[in-house]
């Protein structure tokens, strides 16, 4: 498993903490324009020097904010719910206790992440375009997202769960794309065509067991 990078590490320090989130509650209340450093340092009760210190500048601090709102797991070496997956793998018994982890993948990317974190890595992501430094702020942490998916899959391969004909970094990706696919779906505002949600785990399910392995 991946050690904390620097990044992640000096994120994790409570003053750094203490920052990010205050900030994200400025520009998820003004926008980005509303985040002002002179409220950030009060509201956070921090100092000038500590946010020039841990973020290097405002732009810095948005960044960070954007990138922590686009995968709040991975951005500070926090993925709970994989790493969960992957230590149940390494220590299943049986083909049941695969089938079990299979299971929860299943149900993690076809319902459980909510359509207001969908809609907030859209938008990140949107913002992203045309500044560098958000771009790569967010590339680094869906890189560290994918080679968590590419992990576990390659456990399950290992384990026999899952086919070893196919890459399992580009599966991780394949079934990132099936939750991320979900807004495109809930995005039509007339209530008769959205998405029926048993329908989309169905076809999301059937689609995903593509990749498994015979019993």
């Amino acid at each position: 498993m991946a050690s904390p990078t620097k990044s992640q590490r000096r994120l994790a320090q409570p003053t750094a903490r203490r920052i990010l989130e205050t900030a994200r509650a400025i520009i998820e209340e003004s926008g980005e324009s509303g985040l002002r450093m002179t409220e950030l340092v009060e509201r956070s009760g921090t100092t000038v020097g500590s946010v020039y210190h841990f973020f290097s500048s405002r732009e810095g601090v948005i960044e960070a904010v954007r990138a922590h709102q686009f995968d709040p797991g991975t951005s500070d070496g926090n993925d709970n719910d994989l790493r969960t997956l992957i230590d149940a793998v390494t220590s299943a018994g049986s083909r049941n206790d695969l089938d079990e982890v299979v299971s929860a993948l299943i149900r993690l990317v076809i319902g459980e992440t909510s359509t207001d974190d969908l809609w907030q890595s859209f938008e990140v992501i949107g913002a992203a375009r045309q500044r560098t430094g958000l771009r790569q702020s967010i590339g680094r942490a869906q890189r560290a997202r994918n080679d968590l998916y590419g992990e576990l899959v390659r456990a399950l391969q290992a384990k026999g769960a899952i086919r070893s004909d196919v890459d399992a970094w580009t599966v991780g990706v394949f079934i990132q794309s099936v939750a991320t696919g979900r807004l495109l779906g809930l995005m039509d505002t007339d209530e008769a065509h959205r998405l029926d949600p048993e329908l989309w785990a169905s076809t999301a399910t059937t689609a995903l067991g593509a990749f498994l392995a015979p019993d």
